[in-house]
């Protein structure tokens, strides 16, 4: 896509100086466990926007970083929760009746990631303030979700209403069943993305700060038995993460 361009600029520059730096440049290699709290949203549309909220979700794995000069490249390879809550309330007046729905959900999505970021570092040695942008890729393990609707049509001349409840898995998919009782909420499999923040290293201690941004719409698609199709919700996940790592020097 056209707006990855800079970003994999900025990688690949990155690489070649790691590649092309001064014989007298040390190459620092550790790797180490990382713990991290992830608050995630993902701006949710059907027909209409609906107000989302951020739900919290951890974050665990392994991650390295070779460093070079003030550059440094830090591939992982985690367990990662995110996931999304939605409240919202809506109101419809037309056809003469005033139509009243409350929602409220929440849609937790497990995925295996792996992110790869460039940081460029205060010190030589991979020490100090670092700043870092990078890109990700991710697939869904599963997760699970709870949704329920409460809802009451009033006309001049009469009121109704009710409450409807559901809960089940979250499975990857690009499209939602049509067997009749599937209570599966499908997402796409894969997702990838952008990312950037500010990290501290002091010894073996890395502490990062990053915000995330999905570039694909997870949304899967509805599907009929006659084979026709029809647009799903859509929706990015989006998330700040908070993480700590405990780097293990390797290699020199």
């Amino acid at each position: 896509m056209p707006k990855c361009q800079p970003l994999r600029s900025i990688i690949i520059a990155g690489a070649c100086s790691l590649a092309t730096a001064p014989a007298q440049s040390q190459t620092n290699v550790s790797i180490g466990p990382t713990i991290g709290l992830n608050v995630s949203t993902a701006p949710y549309s059907e027909r209409r926007t609906y107000t989302t909220t951020y739900t919290t979700g951890l974050e665990a794995g392994v991650v390295a970083s070779i460093n070079q000069g003030h550059f440094a490249l830090q591939p992982a390879l985690l367990i990662s929760q995110k996931g999304f809550g939605i409240n919202d309330n809506y109101t419809d007046d037309s056809y003469g009746q005033v139509t009243i729905i409350a929602t409220k959900a929440t849609y937790r999505l497990n995925y295996l990631a792996l992110p790869l970021n460039l940081a460029y570092t205060q010190l030589e040695d991979g020490q100090g303030l670092q700043a870092f942008v990078g890109a990700f890729a991710g697939l869904l393990l599963g997760g699970d979700y709870s949704s329920g609707t409460s809802y009451s049509v009033r006309t001049p001349h009469s009121a109704t209403g009710g409450y409807s409840n559901v809960s089940g898995n979250v499975a990857g998919g690009d499209y939602f069943s049509n067997s009749v009782g599937d209570k599966t909420y499908y997402s796409r499999r894969y997702d990838f993305g952008v990312q950037g923040g500010l990290g501290y290293r002091q010894g073996q201690l890395q502490m990062q700060l990053g915000y995330s941004l999905s570039l694909r719409n997870l949304g899967a698609d509805y599907k009929f038995g006659n084979g026709s199709t029809a647009p799903g919700p859509s929706y990015r996940n989006r998330a700040f993460n908070l993480s700590l790592a405990y780097l293990f020097a390797t290699a020199r």
